[in-house]
């Protein structure tokens, strides 16, 4: 799987002498243990191993040859760079720890060339920067608008620029800070990628956080498929992505997973819940400086703990050489599990590229290569029942249905979004045309066309909205559970990184009753718009108000029906919690 942390220079960089003792965690001693690697770093002519000299003009936004910065200097308390730490499940690093030579070199390279098909995918997504300009805010004489402390107010907008791909330098280890096998490998990248426009900015690190998971779960699905068909080996059942080789047994794989026993005890002794975040803050407050002890001095007390366990050669050799065959994904079946109930809207009514690629990679039981995930993928995307809301490149921006600009669309809640897509194809099955330019249908009189709503009484925009604002209450709980001030304050970012952020857009993005207006300033009608919050008699209420304003004459026409994508865990305790709606209370 794939852990992402944010390398801030100071952390790694408070240099003794020329190699800092944190930074020596991918240095030994001053000697290079890794490779340069991505498109980004190619580009730039960077090959071969890291050298402390390259590592310490990474971390301060420099070319690691020359010396040259890269954009702007860092800021002093900015992001230096990423970690991408892909990690193997644990049976496979056992695998590695107990199998003969030639199958722990086929592990590793199956590992490491898992790892740079989901690198491939994580640069397509999520190596974008973000071009920013500032305007001048004025009212309707030209004047300039003031803020309260006397200066101009500037409207910022900011928008995504693709870029050539990461600078990053990889780092293969093979033990865990509790010196047990882990295979692992951490991608440090830096922050700081060159646009397309030739201008080196900082990663949009949302993208990062957004597509973490499905790069983990096609890490996993790239890792099965390559040591099926290098060792023939089997697979137990995949579980939130993840599965152990068929042969170990679970007492085996827990006798040599002592830092996830330390996470574990840690996080059930403060009362924290086993969640993701959960387990990250626990990950964090337990984590202890790494020893790196020669894996010669190690693998005795390995041998000896696998013989408690009854991990013995013959055990480790007979899960090697089942099968080598890699069953083929039915495309059809696939897509309706996926577009079932139980599928991609089981826990949220919108889903993404990136839930896809986790539902697809999951899905595959010897795994499969990254371009068959993503073929399978956009082969979903173009089923007549997906909906498209937003694009799913960058390339299709001058696409988008719902003329809003990329600043504005993350504000704008689901149901105003999706309103909009659904008035316009409304418009477009009924033979009208969506605009008096688009020429796409017949015209209309659009100075006597209403809009009239039914919708909930909140959107779902509120709930990430409101969750950002509880980072008080998150620093205290981490304060009171133990957690030091500077790991508390690197959680608190990490939360707050996937939530949408505040913005000027963000109030009528969230609103209910702006879905109306929204419909009908996009398509330029100047009848009535309005919405009705008649709780389950919402949408049958807007088409009554609807037929009373073509009875009275006040409109020609009237664009009328339900708004409602809140379907979400938040949706579904507020009706479970409420024993009203039960006779028995239920």
């Amino acid at each position: 799987m794939l852990s992402l942390a944010k390398a801030g220079k100071d952390y790694y960089l408070q240099k003794v002498g020329e190699i800092s003792p944190r930074e020596d965690y991918y240095l030994r001693g001053g000697l290079a243990t890794g490779h340069w690697h991505g498109s980004g770093a190619a580009e730039l002519g960077l090959e071969g191993a890291v050298s402390a000299e390259g590592l310490v003009r990474l971390f301060d936004g420099q070319h690691p040859g020359t010396g040259e910065q890269l954009g702007r200097k860092l800021r002093t308390d900015g992001v230096a760079a990423w970690d991408l730490t892909f990690s193997a499940d644990k049976s496979v690093s056992l695998l590695w720890a107990f199998g003969d030579a030639e199958t722990r070199r086929h592990v590793v390279a199956a590992f490491e060339e898992a790892t740079a098909e989901a690198v491939i995918y994580m640069e397509s997504v999520a190596s974008s920067t973000r071009g920013a300009s500032r305007t001048r805010v004025v009212d309707r004489d030209g004047e300039p608008v003031l803020g309260q402390d006397g200066t101009p107010r500037y409207l910022t907008e900011t928008w995504p620029i693709r870029s050539s791909g990461y600078v990053s330098a990889w780092f293969t280890e093979f033990t865990s800070r509790a010196d047990d096998p882990q295979l692992h490998t951490h991608v440090v990248v830096a922050n700081r990628v060159k646009g397309v426009d030739g201008i080196w900015r900082a990663i949009d690190g949302r993208l990062l956080y957004r597509n973490k998971l499905a790069a983990g779960y096609l890490h996993e699905a790239e890792l099965r498929s390559r040591l099926t068909e290098r060792l023939g080996v089997r697979w137990q059942p995949v579980r939130k992505g993840m599965a152990d080789i068929e042969g170990f047994t679970r007492e085996q794989i827990m006798a040599f997973s002592q830092r996830r026993q330390q996470i574990e005890a840690w996080r059930e002794s403060h009362g924290i819940a086993d969640t993701a975040s959960g387990n990250e803050v626990a990950t964090l407050a337990t984590r202890t400086p790494k020893n790196d002890h020669p894996l010669g001095t190690l693998m005795p007390e390995w041998l000896e703990r696998a013989t408690e366990v009854g991990l013995t050669p013959v055990v480790v050799s007979g899960v090697l050489n089942r099968s080598y065959d890699i069953a083929d994904a039915d495309p059809d079946t696939l897509f309706d599990r996926l577009a079932s109930s139980d599928g991609l809207t089981a826990g949220s009514s919108t889903f993404g590229r990136a839930e896809i690629v986790m539902a697809t990679a999951a899905a595959l039981p010897e795994g499969g290569k990254r371009p068959t995930v993503e073929a399978l993928t956009d082969g979903f995307l173009r089923r007549a029942d997906v909906v498209p809301i937003l694009p799913t490149q960058l390339d299709d921006m001058s696409e988008l249905p719902i003329d809003l600009s990329p600043n504005n669309i993350e504000a704008t809640d689901t149901t105003q979004l999706l309103g909009m897509v659904v008035a316009r194809q409304a418009l477009l099955d009924a033979g009208y045309s969506t605009s008096a330019k688009a020429g796409d249908g017949r015209e209309f009189n659009r100075d006597r066309t209403s809009v009239i709503m039914g919708v909930t009484g909140t959107l779902e925009l509120v709930i990430p909205l409101g969750a950002r604002l509880g980072h008080p209450l998150w620093r205290k709980a981490l304060a009171d559970a133990g957690v030091d001030r500077e790991t508390a304050d690197d959680v608190v970012q990490r939360i707050a990184a996937g939530y949408v952020p505040w913005q000027e857009n963000s109030f009528p993005g969230l609103l209910g009753n702006v879905a109306a207006g929204r419909i009908a300033n996009r398509f330029d009608l100047g009848g009535t718009n309005c919405v009705v919050d008649a709780a389950c008699a919402s949408s049958l209420s807007a088409i009554h108000m609807a037929t009373m304003e073509l009875q009275a004459g006040r409109s020609d026409m009237c664009i009328a029906g339900g708004l409602d994508t809140f379907n979400s865990i938040f949706m579904y305790m507020c009706f479970s919690k409420t024993p009203a709606l039960s006779p028995s209370g239920n």
